[in-house]
């Protein structure tokens, strides 16, 4: 207990988020399929060492009731009419202590690091539209093998709502708490419009606007890696 840090993380759901976009339920489902060995991250950086601080070891997908989902998290969460439950991809992570900075364990602990987001592939992203034609939002599909979660990072904010740090702490804390219950940044390589081909590594956080819709041209500060 004492060699690992271990806890819990809410990393991606169905909901359609602040890019007005949704991962479909075959798309999380793939996601915790392949979730198993995949690197936590701080900030989607792959470029240092540093910045892998630990691996997800467990996966499971939590179905909540919109108005449940809203209250435990505090948020407003936004489906689909033909939708009810909020699903949540949720990761156990662990960290090994050993030559880990304290200063990143505190920070966790008081929420300093605390929102979360999903690097990923996807097979397709679609626009939703209204019996107008006019775009509702976009949402991500796709169930082949050619779908997949890529990593898992602590961020400033994530794209999506209410993804964060669920529980965290020992692994005696941990084993306890499981007898109880049980990016969006974008980046050159991830999936784009259905007139683009496909490229892996996609990850969402916050502070997105996405290039290949018209109405949104690429600005200045975009995080890309």
């Amino acid at each position: 207990a004492e060699d690992f840090y271990i806890g819990q993380i809410r990393l991606a759901n169905n909901a359609i988020d602040r890019d007005n976009e949704r991962f479909s339920e075959e798309v999380l489902s793939r996601f915790a399929a392949t979730a198993i060995r995949k690197t936590m991250l701080f900030d989607h950086s792959r470029d240092s060492q540093e910045s892998a601080v630990g691996k997800f070891f467990d996966v499971t997908i939590e179905k909540l009731p919109l108005q449940q989902a809203n209250a435990e998290t505090g948020e407003n969460f936004r489906l689909p009419p033909s939708v009810t439950d909020v699903q949540f991809l949720t990761g156990s992570f662990y960290i090994p202590v050993k030559g880990l900075d304290e200063k990143i364990i505190v920070k966790i602990d008081t929420g300093i690091f605390d929102f979360a987001s999903i690097g990923f592939r996807a097979e397709s992203l679609v626009p939703v539209m209204d019996v107008e034609g006019k775009t509702l939002f976009w949402e991500y599909r796709g169930s082949g093998q050619r779908t997949e979660m890529t990593e898992g990072s602590l961020v400033y904010l994530g794209a999506q709502h209410g993804m964060s740090v669920k529980s965290a702490g020992g692994a005696s804390e941990r084993n306890n708490s499981n007898s109880q219950e049980q990016h969006k940044s974008t980046d050159n390589d991830g999936p784009l419009r259905p007139e683009n081909p496909l490229k892996p590594g996609r990850h969402k956080s916050a502070d997105d606007d996405d290039p290949l819709r018209p109405e949104n041209p690429l600005k200045p500060g975009r995080h890309k890696s």
